[in-house]
């Protein structure tokens, strides 16, 4: 099958981001059934990494993304105002170039921003991958925020979000998010779409427990860790939260006990909140993320914003790591509270279940396991990818087109 593959962005390095992780695998495992011309914006310094993403495509196109200053201001007021925030007509006649060259059987656009170009293609059968209802995070911060510029700011976002989910993919044949929620939020707005939920995938070889070597046994280790990217808001707020609301319960039973607050870009105020705090460490990035994973004792997800599935609670799930979160963090995982994790919405049962699995390792060695195993029988990227090539196949049999 010939498939025309669009992107918001450049798929590599896939640890910057959820949605390159999720392009990246993606773009791998489809190389394996299809043909793959691929195109996206390419922002100054990944010219770099083009050769990775050859190796899966039979053509690798991108666009330049750079913005003067007085540009960025421009595209900054645009933004405000258009859902178009990636017009480009360098773009949408690289786009028209593909098809007339290509003649793709399927058109995979992935993100929801990109979904705009859709007139490129409009006699092909087309799926747009909105990963996220993006208009599902913008709703939640209208409702959890109490500053009113802020909540004026989520509103105009979610209008606009709404507008893109509502109006531009209507022209697709069908629409994939990850996970039931971000469903339901598009069907209030969309009755008429089509959407599947095809929740992401992990590298269960790479993150593999007894792939990592470390010189040290912390099996035992007094240590819980976050994961995550710290300049996303919703990873700064559950940190925050947890050091607040939480943390201090747990000490009381472990006083010893450290927080690893491990991921890429640590915000401003959070590296302020924990300044001075001993047993906190803020890692930033680092070179290899599953050590941090075997390092803690227990993986942590107390996530209270957001919508679409945490990749991080996949990996500490592949890496055999026993997990205590909220539901938020797992709702578009298939897991059983008590077998594959503990999940915990109140403050006190939250730092329980942590004590819990300080106190008990068999406990721990069995929850890990118990993940392992969902995790390699429902979550890799090659059954991600085949949920994806059964629906290439489905529409482009179809006999009509949107």
């Amino acid at each position: 099958m010939k498939l025309l593959f669009i992107s918001q962005h450049f798929p590599y390095p896939p640890y910057r981001d959820g949605s390159r992780l999720i392009e990246y695998y993606l773009l791998k495992n489809l190389s394996k059934y299809d043909n793959i011309y691929f195109i996206s914006f390419l922002i100054p310094g990944e010219e770099k990494y083009i050769n990775r993403i050859n190796t899966f495509c039979d053509k690798v196109v991108t666009v330049p993304l750079k913005y003067s200053k007085l540009e960025r201001i421009k595209k900054y007021i645009h933004d405000v105002f258009s859902p178009k925030r990636f017009e480009s007509v360098l773009m949408k006649n690289e786009i028209i170039e593909a098809v007339k060259k290509f003649n793709p059987d399927v058109v995979h656009v992935d993100l929801p921003m990109m979904s705009q170009y859709w007139n490129c293609f409009d006699n092909i059968p087309k799926l747009i991958n909105s990963v996220d209802a993006i208009s599902l995070l913008a709703y939640k911060n209208i409702k959890d925020n109490k500053n009113l510029i802020k909540k004026l700011m989520w509103y105009l976002l979610y209008k606009q979000r709404k507008y893109i989910e509502s109006k531009y993919f209507l022209n697709y044949n069908i629409c994939t998010v990850v996970s039931g929620e971000d469903k339901g939020m598009l069907e209030k707005h969309s009755p008429n779409l089509k959407i599947e939920v095809i929740p992401n995938g992990v590298d269960i070889e790479y993150f593999d427990t007894d792939k990592v070597n470390i010189d040290v046994n912390y099996s035992d280790n007094q240590s819980v860790g976050i994961f995550g990217g710290m300049d996303f808001f919703p990873n700064e707020d559950a940190s925050i939260f947890f050091i607040s609301d939480i943390f201090p319960l747990v000490k009381k039973e472990y006083p010893q006990l450290k927080l690893y607050l491990v991921g890429r870009k640590p915000s401003e105020r959070l590296s302020n909140f924990v300044k001075d705090k001993k047993d906190i460490i803020i890692t930033g990035e680092v070179e290899d993320i599953r050590e941090y994973y075997k390092k803690v004792s227990i993986a942590i997800s107390p996530i209270r914003l957001g919508s679409g599935i945490k990749n991080t609670v996949l990996q500490a799930m592949a890496m055999s790591k026993a997990i205590v979160c909220t539901s938020q963090a797992v709702k578009a995982i298939d897991v059983i509270n008590g077998k594959h994790v503990f999940v915990a919405d109140k403050n006190g049962e939250f730092a329980e279940k942590i004590i819990s699995l300080l106190e008990n390792s068999e406990l721990r060695k069995n929850i890990g396991e118990n993940a392992r195993s969902l995790i390699v029988e429902k979550y890799s990227w090659e059954i991600h990818a085949k949920h994806f090539q059964k629906i290439y196949e489905d529409i482009s049999s179809e006999k009509g087109v949107r």
